[in-house]
C-alpha cells in the first residue's frame, strides 16, 4: 500500500492486527481482527489463549465468509510472525486464486 492508507469507499483497503488483552484467570490473551479502512469496521475476529499463525488464518477465513465480493481489496498487515508464517502465506495465495487480496 506504500503507507497509503486512505480510501474513496469500501473494500479497497483492509488492515489485519493483533490486539493483546490481558486476563486475570488466563494471562495473556490474543484478538485478531480485519478492519475495512474506509469506515473503520471490524470484518471478522477470532479470539484465544495462544498467538499463532492458526489464529490470525482464521480470522481472515471469518473475514471471507462475511464478505462475498473481495476481488481488488488490497490487505494489510505488519511483519510479525503470525503474518509472514508460511501457513499465512499459504492462506494467503488460496484466498487470492478466489480473487482476494
Amino acid at each position: 500500500m506504500n503507507r497509503d492508507f486512505k480510501t474513496t469507499s469500501i473494500h479497497q483497503k483492509w488492515y489485519t492486527d493483533i490486539t493483546y488483552i490481558y486476563m486475570k484467570k488466563d494471562g495473556w490473551t490474543y484478538l485478531p481482527s480485519v478492519m475495512e479502512l474506509h469506515n473503520k469496521k471490524i470484518l471478522g475476529y477470532t479470539y484465544d489463549v495462544s498467538m499463532t499463525a492458526e489464529l490470525a488464518i482464521k480470522a481472515i477465513n471469518n473475514t471471507y465468509l462475511n464478505i462475498k465480493d473481495t476481488k481488488g481489496i488490497l490487505l494489510h498487515s505488519d511483519l510479525g510472525t503470525q503474518y509472514t508464517s508460511h501457513a499465512f502465506e499459504e492462506c494467503s495465495k488460496e484466498k487470492r486464486n478466489s480473487s482476494f487480496f
